[in-house]
């Protein structure tokens, strides 16, 4: 039976996402309730709270208002609990701390350095690894850990790519984004041409994914728009991955706004 507590949050029909927060640490409490006699509504915000019941509040704000109850309701969230927290153990290696002081920031994030240092990349980051590597993601980092940091090697990878382009696009960062050079020696690939390529994938051709690497860069970068006014600012946005819609927002067309103006904040400088 719902405790009476949960059934109160529950009848106040509130569902911000300080709701979800403290239904998600009932849930993590008690693992089983009889939910008979309440509304589809409820029933969906219980189970969301149910599935992000091990989440940290950063992790559930960050859910609820990217996706929304409905979505959250429908997911589970082990394969980014798990890139996150290989994310921090990598963290901890580079910056030499003890892994018992890196694996306790689940249990009290709030006070932990490290995570309250980097969260701000590491939730998007977590999310968007999740989607594309799952359950290949530790193998992912352990393949670029001598090449670059573990910020370097996520910060870039594409937000909300569709299902169907996922797997491709695991296999084309797999094949590439490490690589022989010339002088047989390993090199990473430039992040600023990843970050292109990742931005600009869900655009690609089913027959243009199987391109070499410098013809799915030149792609990406001569993408363009169904309509644009300003060639050379167009070029540049489509270039960075600016979307259709923020390519035509008014104020980038009326201006001398830069591409760089529309993206995400600038990536934090490489660690390697």
């Amino acid at each position: 039976m719902i405790d009476s507590a949960i059934k109160g949050v529950l009848d106040a029909k509130s569902q911000t996402k300080e709701t979800l927060s403290f239904l998600a640490k009932c849930m993590k409490k008690r693992q089983s309730y009889d939910i008979s006699g309440i509304s589809d509504e409820q029933r969906k915000l219980l189970l969301a709270a149910y599935n992000m019941r091990y989440s940290l509040q950063d992790e559930i704000y960050y859910c609820y208002d990217r996706l929304g109850i409905d979505k959250i309701s429908q997911m589970r969230f082990s394969a980014q609990q798990r890139c996150m927290n290989v994310m921090m153990g990598q963290l901890g290696k580079e910056q030499k701390l003890p892994a018992e002081d890196v694996n306790q920031y689940r249990k009290d994030a709030d006070n932990n350095e490290m995570y309250q240092s980097n969260g701000d990349w590491l939730l998007p980051a977590s999310f968007n690894a999740a989607e594309i590597f799952g359950c290949y993601f530790p193998s992912y980092i352990k393949s670029t850990e001598k090449h670059l940091s573990t910020h370097d090697a996520v910060y870039w990878l594409p937000e909300d790519l569709p299902a169907s382009k996922r797997e491709s696009f695991r296999f084309f960062v797999q094949r590439n984004l490490i690589y022989d050079d010339t002088h047989g020696q390993r090199k990473s690939r430039s992040l600023a041409e990843m970050e292109v390529i990742s931005k600009n994938w869900k655009y690609l051709k089913l027959e243009d994914e199987k391109l070499k690497y410098k013809d799915i860069l030149a792609i990406c970068q001569s993408h363009k728009y169904a309509e644009q006014e300003y060639d050379k600012f167009a070029t540049e946005a489509a270039k960075w991955g600016v979307s259709e819609s923020e390519y035509k927002l008014p104020l980038a067309n009326a201006s001398g706004i830069t591409c760089f103006e529309l993206r995400s904040p600038c990536p934090k400088a490489s660690q390697a």
